[in-house]
């Protein structure tokens, strides 16, 4: 699928310009009518990864990037650090299918304004885009109230999946995803000898019995049939 660009008629004084970055076709639509239909805001081009979505923030310049964190292959969060440096005045929001005690404070360190996960309402979406162009941030509240509490004790409390590093999570969705060593280190540009350090420490972390339950875990992750590895019964 080819990028898809959408440039306004006429760009109203005011109006955000915003780039939608998501490969699942029918929920990009679907934030594409919805953001457009709002006279604030208007959709300047679309696309279904990561690769072209570079390319559309480069060209465009949009106020804001609305992208999900799961691209295959590709980094979502590397995608959110990357728009920082190369557009610092666009402000990102974060989507994910993925719990966002996993995912949220994951996505703000990167760089974005807003985590909005997949099961919300699209109008959610549009409130995050409106919270992001006004300089404030938009995370679900219990997350909020981690955050705070973490900054005010200086204790994280993060316990199995939480405790992943990003990269460390990264190989734990590719190995669910059914990619060797080998191919893991071809995708992320580092050693097979590397890729394996980070299974061997996801396997402490998660306190699993060897990398076939590490693997099997994997798996369920990544097909949406474990909502929370961490609170598993092992």
């Amino acid at each position: 699928m080819s990028a898809s660009i959408r440039r306004p008629r006429v760009a109203a004084s005011g109006q955000a310009r915003v780039v939608v970055v998501d490969e699942q076709p029918l929920l990009r639509a679907g934030l594409v009518h919805v953001l457009t239909n709002e006279r604030d805001l208007v959709v300047v081009g679309d696309t279904d990864t990561v690769e072209r979505g570079r390319r559309l923030v480069l060209d465009l310049t949009p106020d804001v990037v609305v992208t999900e964190l799961g691209h295959g292959r590709d980094d979502g969060l590397a995608f959110i650090r990357w728009v920082g440096v190369h557009r610092p005045d666009a402000r990102v929001v974060a989507l994910s299918a993925r719990p966002p005690e996993v995912y949220a404070e994951r996505a703000l360190r990167a760089g974005a304004r807003a985590f909005v996960t997949k099961t919300e309402p699209l109008t959610t979406v549009v409130a995050a885009v409106r919270a992001a162009v006004g300089g404030r941030l938009r995370v679900p509240t219990d997350i909020a109230q981690r955050l705070m509490f973490a900054s005010v004790t200086g204790q994280g409390g993060e316990v199995g999946i939480e405790a992943l590093t990003d990269r460390e999570l990264q190989v734990f969705e590719l190995m669910g995803r059914g990619l060797s060593t080998r191919a893991i280190g071809a995708a992320l540009c580092v050693s097979e000898k590397t890729v394996a350090t980070h299974r061997s420490r996801i396997k402490d972390k998660l306190q699993l019995e060897g990398l076939g339950e590490v693997l099997r875990r994997a798996v369920l992750w990544v097909e949406g049939d474990v909502d929370h590895p961490a609170s598993c019964a092992m």
